[in-house]
């Protein structure tokens, strides 16, 4: 029987919802506690934006990191491992749905923004404030601002990605 890894279906603020595998620090978490999928579900995560490289490009002084944001997790499950491997894996950083709809905004953000980059932490915050407008049903859109940069940076992202492929091939 193969193995199976936890997978989340997780919408982003662009309204686009995306099959990801979870960290491993949440595979094992939940491995131990299958109940604890309970806090993550509805919960806020942080995602990655783009795909990864999971080498060191040549050239560089580290990996290439892609632009993060942050997603409402609609769904939990496991998947067999030779098909949930190739889905991009979430961050460990997430808060449950217990608590982010009703802590302020700067208690959910301090959480959330771990040791980012400044951009990912501009990210991370605005994508925090829609969830919460969102979860209070007021009429919200996604900051667009940080909209346009994110798309800008998952863009520059995806020619790194193009790049680092060529040169490696």
């Amino acid at each position: 029987m193969p193995e199976k890894l936890w997978c989340a279906t997780i919408e982003r603020t662009d309204g686009q919802i995306i099959a990801y595998r979870l960290s491993g620090d949440l595979q094992h978490a939940l491995n131990l506690d299958v109940a604890g999928q309970r806090h993550l579900l509805h919960g806020l995560i942080v995602i990655p934006l783009a795909p990864y490289i999971f080498a060191k490009p040549k050239g560089t002084k580290d990996d290439i990191l892609p632009p993060y944001g942050v997603g409402y997790v609609t769904k939990i499950y496991q998947q067999d491992e030779d098909e949930a491997i190739v889905l991009t894996p979430t961050r460990s950083q997430f808060i449950d749905h217990g608590y982010w709809p009703n802590d302020t905004r700067e208690n959910v953000r301090t959480y959330l923004q771990h040791d980012y980059s400044w951009l990912n932490k501009q990210q991370i915050d605005a994508d925090i404030g829609y969830w919460q407008q969102i979860e209070t049903h007021k009429p919200c859109r996604a900051n667009k601002f940080w909209h346009v940069v994110s798309e800008y940076r998952i863009q520059r992202h995806l020619r790194r990605i193009k790049a680092y492929h060529r040169a490696h091939s």
